[in-house]
Order: structure tokens, then sequence, then C-alpha cells
């Protein structure tokens, strides 16, 4: 990855301008920035750092993961789909992109 990204949330509402937090300390040295939410990860905000950081390898490796993760679920048919406890119908929560980031990461 060349580009540095950030990614906002449709519902996320900048009031100030977020790239001089995110490129002085700590968040400088960081080549991806997902803030936490409890124990998972929340995606309202996501920043990847470009450029061929060394960090790199670590980030191309957690965004391949979560793909990866996304072909197991929809290649492999219900053996990979959760099932609900009370009524054992399948849910598709396995899918939820804030759940595949965390699982990954």
């Amino acid at each position: 990855l060349r580009a540095s990204v950030l990614a906002l949330d449709t519902d996320m509402l900048v009031l100030a301008d977020p790239y001089p937090l995110l490129r002085a300390p700590p968040l400088s040295r960081c080549s991806l920035v997902l803030p936490a939410e409890g124990t998972r990860v929340n995606l309202g905000i996501m920043y990847v750092r470009g450029g061929g950081r060394a960090g790199m390898s670590g980030v191309a490796s957690v965004l391949w993961d979560v793909v990866r993760r996304l072909r197991l679920f929809l290649e492999q048919g219900d053996e990979w789909l959760l099932r609900d406890a009370r009524s054992g119908r399948t849910s598709l929560q396995g899918l939820w992109d804030q759940g595949l980031f965390t699982d990954a990461i």
C-alpha cells in the first residue's frame, strides 16, 4: 500500500482535522489505527498508513486475513455459519465487519 487511507462511517462527524493527531506520536508510529470498543475494534474510523513502512506487512496480513475469513464464510456453506443457541437457525453474525477485524487482529 503506497497511499494512506482514512475511512469513516457515514454517521461520523469530523469537527477538526484528524491528520495532526494521526501524524503525531504515538499514532505516527502506527501503520493501522482502529479505536477500541470494549473487547472489539470499532470500524467507524480506520486509518491505514501507506508508504512502504516496515510495519505494513503486518497491516497487509490483517487485511488479507479479514478477506480470508469472509471467503471461508461465503464459500464453505453451513459449516462456517453460526447457529442461534435457542432456535438453531443460522446466523450471519460471523460476517459482521467489526467481528472479522477483531478476530484477525
